[in-house]
């Protein structure tokens, strides 16, 4: 038999923003600085120029220009992992999402320190809370600076 019913229109699926690369590395720069003034991942860890970290893992035997680029470096290369990620979850499960995405890079973090320079494994606890907390920053900050704003469509009053 046939049915002269019509087919039920499917929704189309909503399509994710474009990923903005410009406003990715404004919240990988943004975060790394936050985790510059936040040492270790711990408000009231003691920032002194001797043993500045990199992502919560002290760097006692380097320079402080040598630490703030490598700093600087992997909060870039941190936020274009994590930026594509964060943009797939609305504006909380984004927070979420870069907080899980920062315990994967401290996965990776480890992993890589382990096999380069071991000497500087110890601190785990304060690298895993500052990469936890880049992830959810570097994640906020990028969702804020790509948010869609209304447009107006008239002058505010006065």
């Amino acid at each position: 038999m046939e049915s002269n019913k019509p087919l039920p229109q499917l929704k189309p699926k909503p399509s994710l923003p474009p990923l903005d690369w410009p406003a990715a590395m404004k919240a990988g720069l943004i975060g790394g600085g936050i985790m510059i003034v936040l040492p270790q991942g711990i408000p009231w860890a003691i920032l002194s120029l001797g043993t500045l970290p990199v992502m919560g893992r002290p760097m006692p035997e380097l320079g402080l220009p040598i630490v703030i680029l490598i700093h600087f470096g992997l909060a870039l290369l941190y936020a274009a992992i994590l930026s594509p990620i964060a943009r797939l979850g609305r504006a909380w499960r984004g927070l979420f999402i870069g907080a899980g995405v920062g315990i994967v890079l401290y996965v990776l973090n480890r992993i890589v320190v382990a096999l380069i320079a071991p000497q500087l494994l110890g601190a785990e606890v304060r690298a895993f809370v500052a990469h936890c907390l880049y992830g959810l920053f570097t994640a906020a900050i990028y969702k804020g600076l790509t948010r869609q704003r209304p447009e107006r469509s008239s002058p505010r009053p006065h």
